[in-house]
């Protein structure tokens, strides 16, 4: 799991960015944001901005298209 890269090699992430048709949100969810380190989120919000957003807290968003937005930490 991400958990246990994180705990092995004690990486941290700047950026990440999601594009995987349909299932971003629920892939964001599953993601250790705090401990990841993350700084910046891309993310194709699926029509769903708002989960994005509500799931993303610490986070504010910079830019929003028509498929994707982008987010940074607080």
């Amino acid at each position: 799991t991400i958990d246990d890269i994180i705990d092995y090699f004690g990486v941290q992430f700047d950026m990440i960015s999601l594009d995987v048709e349909s299932t971003n949100i629920e892939i964001l969810k599953t993601l250790p944001l705090d401990k990841m380190g993350v700084k910046l989120i891309c993310v194709e919000y699926d029509g769903r901005p708002g989960d994005v957003i509500n799931y993303c807290e610490g986070f504010r968003e910079i830019h929003r298209n028509g498929e994707n937005i982008i987010l940074v930490r607080i």
